[in-house]
């Protein structure tokens, strides 16, 4: 849908995991048509009046929506670490003997990582580690570094990966920043690739748009070839029960006919169900 006035509108939706689609953000070219309106010009270069050009954006909390949706798993939450408060999450093992050093250490580790930009936090609560170890994997830190006092007298620390639940010794030895660095550009690189990988398998291309309400109803985004013209558009969105979204690659070279109307297709164009 064009935003009123415009000259055009750029969409941004994501793909939930039930299939239906959230609009995350918007671009509209707004050429200058509000500017005429508004009298809203200024002076080019050789000293003459024109007017504006302008752009309108809109981006809402439904951003943090789409992102808790499209990483959460059955175990809760989980954050990409560019966007999550906390990267990483000491857990100091304390028993009753080494409980001073262990904390100590731990809190060497929590200078140096902030040292670095690092986001962190410390559990220091005093419950079991276990329950330590299920609350930061439902509120879905990326990373969870374990120091107990055995670990400690071994010179190793656990670091364990939210995403993938992998758990990796490291020697206290290590460059720990370091190390904690890497493994978040990691964590955000596999999260990006698999969070892709899911919506690109939830789209589905079809010749024919006969199933389409079928198709829909289980979890699919369809693709199709459209001519592009309005009135055929609102034809198909009727007779088909199913939101057309906008195009998605547009001004294409095929030999595809529309669906629908058997003009010559244009574009290729997305449908889904909607939030």
């Amino acid at each position: 849908d064009k935003f009123p006035g415009a000259e055009y509108t750029m969409a941004f939706d994501t793909i939930m995991p039930d299939g239906k689609t959230l609009q995350i953000g918007t671009v509209h070219n707004l050429g200058q048509t509000f500017a005429h309106t508004f009298e809203i010009t200024f002076e080019n270069k050789e000293g003459n009046h024109e007017y504006a050009y302008q752009t309108c954006y809109g981006i809402s909390d439904r951003v943090i929506a789409a992102a808790i949706a499209a990483h959460g798993d059955e175990k809760g939450l989980q954050l990409p670490p560019e966007i999550s408060p906390k990267q990483i999450t000491i857990i100091p093992i304390i028993f009753k003997d080494g409980g001073e050093e262990v904390m100590a250490k731990c809190n060497e580790i929590k200078d140096a990582l902030e040292a670095k930009g690092i986001r962190v936090q410390m559990d220091t609560r005093d419950i079991r580690p276990g329950k330590k170890f299920f609350d930061w994997e439902l509120k879905g830190t990326p990373l969870r570094f374990e120091l107990g006092p055995r670990d400690l007298n071994n010179n190793v620390a656990i670091i364990g990966r939210r995403d993938t639940g992998e758990k990796i010794e490291v020697s206290l030895d290590d460059d720990i920043t370091e190390k904690v660095s890497n493994l978040l550009v990691e964590v955000e690189e596999s999260m990006k690739a698999n969070s892709w990988a899911k919506q690109e398998e939830k789209i589905v291309t079809l010749d024919s748009l006969d199933n389409v309400s079928d198709i829909v109803d289980e979890g699919k985004v369809v693709k199709f070839y459209w001519c592009g013209d309005e009135e055929c558009g609102k034809a198909i969105e009727e007779e088909t029960g199913v939101d057309i979204l906008g195009i998605n690659e547009e001004d294409i070279e095929t030999d595809k006919a529309c669906p629908h109307c058997g003009k010559p297709a244009k574009h290729l164009a997305l449908m889904a169900k909607t939030y």
